[in-house]
């Protein structure tokens, strides 16, 4: 019987031990984050604290542009990245994953001291390649028009100029190296105007919405949107299957849509 009892023992506190070093490894597990300043600033850091709360998972976000957020996706310094720009071919290849997770309009956005409202996609082009500089050009004040443009590194700036300037160059007299701070130079400069997502813009009464064309970025037909990534490197493990699960459930949905945003994920 005691040659039978002490294999049992041993077998019993080796299966105890691996479990436990599981457990452990888990706990100390932390999500590293390299996620876009858009994004950050719209949804990002709320969403991910959320999925630290659910899952008991430790999260840690690191806010830089796209571009930055993709390279350290790839150099191993984050587990996932959150991009406002699509990864390119030669990412593809290397195994990055990119997953759709909602559609946000793109707005321009000016100090109130501007007095203008409406514009048409032509004028923003005109604004934006310095065509024009004086705000009384489109009926506001005799003010000197102040461009504030995010990095050409950032989503903010590269869908920009995708989808609203075409073959037009955007000038700038300030360089804003994160997006978000583009929000902040306007809510204190008069006469300043940029561009960012409409989800950061809403949060932000301090600066105006321009009316595009007779549309505001909320109205149905507004034609100047970005989509918001999630990429992974490889196929999804069970921890980011975890997140991606969280990202694509009602909560995390219903949160983008109280933003202002379209969810798209699936």
């Amino acid at each position: 019987m005691k040659s039978t009892i002490k294999p049992l023992v041993a077998l019993f506190l080796s299966a105890a031990a691996i479990l436990w070093s599981a457990a452990a490894a888990r706990a100390e597990f932390v999500l590293n984050a390299s996620c876009s300043s858009q994004i950050a600033e719209a949804f990002g850091r709320e969403a991910l604290e959320a999925f630290m709360q659910e899952s008991g998972v430790k999260v840690k976000v690191h806010v830089f542009s796209s571009e930055v957020c993709i390279d350290r996706l790839k150099n191993g310094f984050s587990n996932l990245a959150g991009s406002t720009i699509r990864i390119s071919k030669s990412d593809r290849d290397a195994g990055l994953i990119e997953i759709p997770m909602c559609k946000d309009p793109m707005a321009v956005i000016t100090h109130p001291s501007s007095k203008v409202k409406n514009l048409t996609h032509n004028q923003v082009r005109e604004v934006f390649s310095a065509h024009m500089t004086n705000w009384k050009a489109y009926g506001g004040d005799d003010l000197p028009i102040m461009l504030i443009i995010p990095s050409k590194k950032t989503g903010a700036y590269q869908n920009f100029m995708r989808t609203v300037m075409g073959p037009f160059e955007i000038k700038d007299e300030l360089t804003a190296s994160a997006s978000f701070t583009a929000v902040v130079g306007v809510k204190h400069i008069p006469g300043s105007v940029s561009f960012i997502a409409n989800s950061i813009a809403r949060q932000h009464k301090e600066v105006s919405v321009l009316n595009l064309d007779g549309l505001y970025p909320n109205d149905t037909g507004y034609p100047f949107h970005q989509i918001f990534y999630l990429v992974i490197k490889g196929d999804p493990d069970p921890m980011m299957k975890q997140v991606i699960n969280y990202m694509n459930s009602d909560k995390a949905k219903q949160r983008m849509i109280e933003r202002g945003m379209t969810p798209i994920i699936q």
